[in-house]
Formats: structure tokens, C-alpha cells, sequence
């Protein structure tokens, strides 16, 4: 959720989780846990743009591609340079763009939550 110069709130959740493919492997090593995987994920998107009153002005639809996301993206500030968005609405599509790229740390907590939770069901 964020601010735009003209008083314009913008907030981008995933709407729907499209498909995720690829490959996760469990590996103990010197008795120290770790989940490997290269994944690819498609997720549908929503941004909504309201009033400063909370007034809904436009809901723009579309989607995030990631591809080959890897544990090692989980040590980057930004969003995997693979990734691709697109909009539904043309005239929307730089802000959904802008928007997408700014949604990694949220994105990267729930990857790294689920490779938690992966550790807890193989211990």
C-alpha cells in the first residue's frame, strides 16, 4: 500500500496462484537442513487505486511470471531479474510494472516461510 503524489492510495495483493512448477529437494548435509529448489511461478494480480477517501477509482488486473526462482534469489533486495508482468488494461501497465517490482520483500517472506515450514514436515 502506497501513496502517490496526488493523494491516490495504490495497494497490490495476488489475487490467485496460477500454477508453480519445477523442483524442491530436501538435502541433510553435516547434520544441517536445507531445501533446495528452482521454481516457476504465475500469479494473478490486483492493484486497486482509491480516492484518498477510500473511494475505489480503477481495479486493474494482471499477472506476475517468475521463472527459475532459486534459493539464491532469496539473498536479493529485488525482485529476480526474470521476472515478467502483464496487465490487462494496456493504459495501467507501467503502473502495474512499477507496482509488481516493488511487491518482492513481501513475496521473498512467504518463499522463505514455506521452506521453513518444508524443514518442519522433514525433520
Amino acid at each position: 500500500d502506497s501513496r502517490g503524489a496526488s493523494g491516490l492510495r495504490c495497494a497490490l495483493k495476488v489475487s490467485a496462484v496460477s500454477s508453480v512448477s519445477g523442483d524442491v529437494t530436501h538435502v541433510l548435509s553435516r547434520g544441517k537442513q536445507r531445501v533446495v529448489f528452482e521454481l516457476t511461478l504465475k500469479l494473478k494480480l490486483e492493484l486497486e487505486l482509491r480516492e484518498s477517501d477510500g473511494t475505489l477509482l480503477q481495479l486493474v488486473a494482471g499477472s506476475l511470471s517468475l521463472s527459475e526462482v532459486a534459493n539464491d534469489d532469496l539473498d536479493g533486495a529485488r525482485m529476480p531479474s526474470s521476472h515478467k508482468t502483464s496487465c490487462d488494461q494496456p493504459e495501467w501497465a507501467p503502473l502495474l510494472r512499477a507496482a509488481a517490482g516493488r511487491a518482492w520483500p513481501p513475496l521473498k517472506g512467504a518463499l522463505v516461510a514455506l521452506v521453513e515450514q518444508a524443514k518442519e514436515k522433514w525433520r
